[in-house]
C-alpha cells in the first residue's frame, strides 16, 4: 500500500473533516519511514512545529479508529483497518 493509498483511507475515515497540508505532509513522511526532523527539512517547518502537528495528528487519528496511535504503530493499524473495512464492505456486496 502506497502512502497516498493510506491517506486517502485516513480522509475518508474522518468523515468530513479533512487533513491540513502539514497534516498531509506529516502522515505521508512517516509513512515513508522519515524523521520529524527529515519531514521538517522537506516541508520548511520548524522541527518543534512537526513534532506538534503529529502529536495532533495521532490523537485525532487515535479518536478516529479506537486505538493509540503513534509514528511506529501507524502503518500497522491502519492496514489493519483497511482490511477490516474491505471485508465488511465485501459482506455488505454479498448481502
Amino acid at each position: 500500500m502506497t502512502a497516498d493509498e493510506a491517506l486517502t483511507f485516513v480522509e475518508l475515515s474522518l468523515k468530513g473533516r479533512s487533513l491540513t497540508r502539514v497534516e498531509q505532509s506529516v502522515f505521508v513522511g512517516v509513512w515513508q519511514g522519515l524523521s520529524y526532523s527529515e519531514i521538517a527539512k522537506q516541508t520548511g517547518y520548524d522541527a518543534g512545529y512537526i513534532k506538534l502537528v503529529s502529536h495532533k495528528l495521532w490523537h485525532l487519528l487515535t479518536e478516529t479508529f479506537g486505538e493509540k496511535v503513534t509514528k511506529n504503530t501507524v502503518q500497522n493499524l491502519i492496514r489493519r483497518q483497511m482490511q477490516g473495512k474491505n471485508q465488511i464492505y465485501r459482506q455488505l456486496l454479498l448481502i
